[in-house]
């Protein structure tokens, strides 16, 4: 306690976890070597408060059909050093050559990915039931508008599958400075993201289907800072959009700069009275809170977009003051 041990292997290896339940791997520097943390058909695993970074490959991996797996307030930067095949900074599954993975249940929170030279956060085909939720992302290099920097990829590829909706979730990750922010190619609910400043061409939120699926992505409440022909772009498959700032359809609203408090600080709650605020429709069963936690339901109807305004936070600076001098 209070130390943090740090694994150096001067360019080789990874630290494998490897077959194992109920194992926490907390408070390590993992540095400098070809691959970061492994965890490798395991089960009840947590992997918190780690830095991983300058590895050569990608940063965090799980596969070979672990499940209920925590990745939590870790600091993932620099990975994809040697340019050959993967630079990920978190990875969920495996390659399309297989074996078969259904890798499931993992919940990547509350982490900080940054310079990274592929997906900062990538959930292969055959992997299900993941949460991808209160990251922040940036500096994503993918290289490619139709790869996101948070990566749901096809329902099936080469040996991997599942049979039925893998059900992923992504929610309340800021994604900026990035190439295109979330990629959305199987069945997945995406809302209260906030996206801004993408890289020229790429896309806030991009629904395709390579796999041909006929689940439905569900994109609620996200705040996409982003020309509104860019901002949800749908080459193929089903996607039910309602209550966006970003895309200029209908149950949504193109982003202006007047919505915002302050902009160029990157605070996009929303000014009292302007468009967004109460113009939603009650989406509750599936986004009861904004990005924050605020309940949609204070001041009915909802607000567009990632961020509610709770009454009473910011009250009117007093006026008529005296000051008595005794």
């Amino acid at each position: 306690p209070g130390h943090t041990p740090t694994i150096d292997n001067n360019g080789g290896g990874r630290v494998k976890i490897l077959g194992v339940s109920h194992l926490t791997f907390q408070g390590f520097i993992v540095t400098d070597m070809n691959q970061g943390i492994f965890v490798v058909n395991s089960d009840n695993i947590i992997v918190r408060d780690n830095t991983v970074h300058t590895i050569e490959q990608e940063g965090i991996h799980v596969n070979e059909n672990s499940s209920v797996v925590l990745l939590e307030n870790n600091l993932i930067h620099d990975t994809g050093t040697v340019p050959i095949l993967n630079g990920e900074g978190i990875y969920i599954g495996t390659g399309s050559g297989g074996p078969l993975d259904n890798t499931n249940n993992v919940t990547i929170r509350n982490n900080t990915i940054h310079d990274t030279d592929d997906e900062g956060i990538e959930l292969k085909p055959g992997t299900h039931d993941c949460i991808v939720e209160g990251n922040t992302l940036f500096n994503i290099v993918t290289g490619s508008s139709s790869i996101g920097s948070i990566e749901v990829n096809q329902a099936m590829s080469g040996a991997q599958s599942w049979g039925v909706n893998p059900n992923h979730v992504i929610r309340n990750n800021i994604v900026h400075n990035s190439d295109t922010a979330i990629r959305l190619g199987t069945g997945s609910t995406a809302y209260n993201n906030l996206i801004y400043n993408p890289m020229a061409g790429h896309h806030g939120i991009l629904v395709n289907n390579i796999a041909g699926d006929t689940y439905t992505r569900v994109i609620y409440h996200n705040t996409i800072d982003v020309a509104s022909s860019n901002a949800v772009v749908i080459t193929a498959g089903t996607a039910d959009v309602r209550n966006n700032i970003g895309p200029a359809t209908a149950n949504n609203i193109a982003t202006a700069d007047a919505y915002y408090v302050d902009k160029a600080g990157a605070d996009y709650h929303l000014v009292s009275g302007s468009a967004p605020v109460n113009a939603g429709l009650d989406l509750t069963a599936t986004v009861p809170t904004d990005i924050e936690g605020n309940s949609r339901t204070t001041n009915p109807p909802p607000d567009l977009g990632a961020y509610e305004i709770v009454s009473g936070t910011r009250p009117d600076p007093p006026a008529n003051l005296r000051v008595i001098v005794r």
